[in-house]
């Protein structure tokens, strides 16, 4: 229902149907926002695992120079 049946339902005096009209439109609005709400969030967490997925590799890759420095170093020797 909407808030045209919200407004309807109060002018005809109908308390009831008034108060079902109200709580049909705020159960939908809740639950449109809880559900934006669980999609932003689901999409922060993606992106931050995906910041520590480049960051991991990002490691890896120094630790990777690092080792073949080390392994230069040690050839000179």
């Amino acid at each position: 229902m909407s808030l045209e049946k919200i407004v309807t339902e109060a002018i005809e005096g109908r308390p009831l149907g008034l108060k079902e009209a109200f709580e049909e439109e705020m159960e939908k609005r809740i639950l449109a926002a809880l559900e934006e709400k669980a999609a932003r969030t689901m999409s922060e967490a993606d992106d931050e695992e995906d910041e520590d997925e480049d960051e991991d590799m990002d490691d890896e890759d120094e630790d990777e120079d690092e080792d073949e420095e080390d392994d230069e170093d040690e050839d000179e020797d």
